[in-house]
Parts: structure tokens; sequence; C-alpha cells
């Protein structure tokens, strides 16, 4: 089993060296070089004292006659908070003999809101451009406010990071490559986690912005499993988990982290999962992330698939990402997220039935709009109309029927298998469709363009008939573990068929 793995890793990987080291063929193909932009962060204190933000520009690239930023608060897919107030306070930029550059703040519509934007006239690198942050925002059931308290802090980097912005338009906060580094400077007795303090470094201004941090905090659990350093954290004193069911949570950990890097490379850093930030569900990031406190009460495996959900957002959609199709972040890491969880027995056959076999044919966003409409990565939580359901939903519906295509093929290669290698390739840069088709084709012998022609390109929902004869097919094959098909009746209900996982 151990060389059959590394077998398919090595299979993978030199066809992705095959397929990918060729241009993208997708629109809007150039990546524009921006230049080197060194962030540091200094907090001094707890309670926020005066959190302050240094960027030096050691080296542009650009030929524009003036470099713009964008003032945080930044849109980085999911929903901003409303604010109270300006956030960003006492700007200055200066030149490296310390003589102060005009500047100018106006604002323009980036997403779904409008940005403050700094600009300042061409000069000659180096230029340091200083601010500080106060956190002014309503508290919200989805978004967690950031900020820094008596003894605990939480923050993401759209709330902290002015950044070098090209255009108006989101892709090129991923697109443009950048050398970005990130260092803090922290008071006497301030314990930082999540992000390194020392010398981050980011291949773009989206990885920037998940960056995410927390202060202080008890550790609950923190080990090497599966070659990735992991912990999880506290942040909330309310948090009170007896010693026998942190023990169960750290079991669970080392079995699922051990399952996803088999099919992904372990990280070059430690990850940290936060609770108490977030009261359900789960927000990604680069080094940390969010996720809702476990229940011993929980029979479905709500928190297990949570956790590994967002895990593999390290991987799926920070790191790397595809703009020509906003699902692939969310949509193929909800049904990774239920494939590894659910195989490992730690979510129920019911919980996952209610994804990969919803019935979606009475969900507004999913008749009214395609999966791949370019509109999902900026309305998928705010605006008049939710994509929740589209891009979660359908968008794993999809996945599936692309890893039982994928099974099928002569390689017989696994979805999980065939992403890991893909993204471990494209560490730090999007790409386009036709590179991780091109790739999935190529490495299991199978065409899926008929799967995105019908389901991705087109509103709709997936007929009942076809989620059920994939999700029959990859349960006997024993895609999800235990999982025991009785003999086929001629007629019927396809589910009646299921005995036991």
């Amino acid at each position: 089993m151990i060389y059959r793995i590394l077998s398919v890793k090595l299979l993978l990987l030199a066809l992705f060296i095959c397929t990918c080291t060729h241009n993208p063929s997708g629109p809007d193909q150039k990546e524009t070089y921006a230049g080197t932009f060194n962030y540091t962060v200094f907090i001094p204190s707890m309670p926020q004292d005066s959190l302050r933000i240094v960027i030096e520009i050691t080296d542009r690239a650009m030929m524009e006659d003036s470099l713009c930023f964008a003032l945080p608060p930044v849109y980085a897919d999911n929903p901003l908070l409303d604010e109270t107030g300006n956030n960003v306070h006492n700007i200055i930029v200066y030149d490296s003999s310390g003589n102060t550059i005009g500047h100018t703040i106006d604002s323009m519509q980036i997403g779904p809101k409008k940005n403050g934007i700094l600009t300042f006239e061409d000069i000659h690198a180096p230029v340091t451009v200083e601010y500080t942050v106060t956190f002014n925002y309503i508290d919200s059931a989805f978004m967690p406010p950031p900020y820094i308290g008596e003894n605990t802090g939480y923050c993401a980097g759209h709330y902290l990071f002015a950044i070098p912005l090209a255009s108006r338009e989101l892709a090129h906060i991923w697109r443009d490559r950048r050398d970005i580094s990130l260092d803090y400077v922290l008071g006497n007795a301030i314990h930082l986690r999540g992000d390194g303090p020392d010398n981050v470094e980011y291949s773009n201004a989206y990885e920037l912005l998940f960056s995410t941090f927390a202060l202080g905090g008890e550790e609950l659990i923190w080990g090497t499993w599966g070659g990735q350093e992991f912990g999880i954290v506290s942040l909330s004193s309310e948090i009170s988990l007896t010693a026998s069911f942190v023990v169960s949570i750290e079991n669970t950990v080392a079995t699922l982290l051990s399952d996803i890097t088999g099919s992904f490379m372990p990280l070059n850093h430690p990850l940290t999962a936060m609770l108490g930030v977030v009261e359900g569900g789960g927000i990604e990031g680069y080094h940390a992330f969010a996720v809702m406190r476990p229940d011993p009460d929980d029979t479905l495996g709500v928190f297990n698939m949570v956790l590994t959900h967002e895990i593999l957002h390290s991987w799926i959609g920070v790191r790397v990402g595809d703009w020509e199709d906003p699902w692939f972040k969310e949509g193929i890491t909800n049904y990774l997220g239920f494939l590894i969880t659910k195989r490992n027995n730690y979510c129920s056959r019911e919980y996952l039935e209610s994804v990969l076999l919803k019935d979606l044919s009475d969900s507004p966003d999913v008749q009214d709009y395609a999966l791949s409409d370019p509109s999902n990565r900026i309305w998928l939580f705010t605006g008049p109309d939710s994509r929740t359901e589209l891009v979660y939903v359908k968008g794993a519906q999809v996945a599936m029927l692309l890893d039982r295509r994928l099974r099928r093929g002569p390689a017989g290669v696994s979805l999980d298998e065939i992403i890991g290698a893909f993204v471990a390739a494209c560490d730090g840069r999007a790409f386009y469709r036709s590179e991780w088709v091109e790739f999935m084709e190529s490495s299991a012998g199978s065409a899926v363009d008929d799967i995105f022609a019908e389901y991705v390109d087109k509103p709709g929902a997936i007929p009942d008939s076809v989620l059920q004869e994939n999700y029959l097919w990859l349960g006997n094959h024993g895609a999800f573990g235990d999982f025991v098909l009785a003999k086929k009746r001629p007629c019927g209900d396809a589910l009646a068929d299921i005995v036991k996982w």
C-alpha cells in the first residue's frame, strides 16, 4: 500500500511537469511581477495599544506613474464585517532619507464593497508606508470581529494589511506575483500563534490577506502527524473540555492528518486551529484557521468534517486556486472533506448523504447560476442572492462525479490523489481550468469535459438518478469506507440497496 501511494505520487508529479510547464491557456494569461514588499506588524501590548503596520517597498517592477494600495479591510472571498468607522489611521509615506511623500486617499469599488485607496506619486524604491489600525466592526453571526483583548487576540490579514493594487479586479490580487515577507514585533509576554514571527514569505497578496494570527490562548493539543505539525488552541475561557475528550480529538486529528498527507505533501510550516472564534463552521487561513468548538454529543461528526475541510483549505484555495471556476475552492474542498472524514469513520452516513444526495431542484441559486459564473466568487455570502448551496453543495456533487470518473480510468486514481499532486506543483499561484482539467484527464486517462459542460457551465440541479448512481458506485468501491451494497433489485429506490456502512 505504501509503495502504491509513492508510485501514484511520483506518476502524478511527472504528469504535472509534462502538462503544466507551458503558459496558461486561459484569458488574461500574463502574471505581472509587482515588486518586493516587506510587512512588519508591531503589537506592543494587550489590550490593543497601538497596532502599527510598516510596509517597506524595496523593489518596484510596475511602470505606472503612481503606486496604489487598497486599505484594509480588503474583500477576500468571505464576507467582510460592517464597519462602524474608519479603521486605518496616521498614514505616513516616506523615502529612504525620511522625507515625507505626499499621498491621497480615495475610494474604489473592489468586489462587493468600496475600499479606501492610498495613492502616492512615483518615486524610486525604497519607500516606507506606515499606519495604525483599530478594529471598529459590528459583530456578525458568520464572521468574527478581529480583536486584541486582555489575554487573547484574533485577526485575519484582510483586516490588517494594505496591499498593492494594480486593478480593481479581484483576480489581480491573486494573479499578480509579488515577493512578500511578514514579520511580527511583539511586546513582552505576548504569545503569537498561527503566523510565524520571523520573515514568513508569500507569493501574492491573496495569501497575505489570509495570514491569520492568534494571541495567547490555551494549547489543547500539539504534535506532528503524517509529517505535518498541527495544534488546536482555545481562545475562550468558556470552552471546557474533559481530558478524555481532548485525547479523543487528538486521536481523530492524528488519523485525519495522516490520511490527508497521504495525498497532500506536508506544509513547511505548522497549522493552528483556533477554538472560540466562531460559533459554527470555520474560516480558512494560511497558517491558522478558526473552527467551531467540538461537541461531545455530536453524532453526525460535524466538527470532524469542518476541521478536515479547513485543514484542506491550507492547500486548496488559499495557497492555490482557480479564478475561472470559483467553486473549486469550496466545492472540491467540501467533497474531499466529507470523503476523507467518512472513510475514516469520523462522520456519519446521514451527514454525507445530506450533501452528496441533496435535491437542489428548488434552490434559487442553483437554478439561476452556473457553477462557473464568475460572480459566485464575489457574491458567495454577500448581496441579494446567497450562492452557498450552489458552490458548496452542487460543487461537492460535481466533485463526486469527477471522483468516480477518475477512479474508473485506466490509472485508477482518486480525486484527492490528483488534486494533491496538482496543487503541490502549483503552490503559490492561481491556475486556469484548462490546466487542472488537462492534468486530471492525462493522469486518469479519462475525459471529464462532459461533466464540466453539463453540470459546471449550465445552471440547474444534477438529476437524482445521476447522483445516486455515482454515489453508490463510489460507496461500493470503498471510497467512503465501510459500504456494503446488497444485490441490486431491478427497480426501486437505489438508496434502499444500501445495507450497512
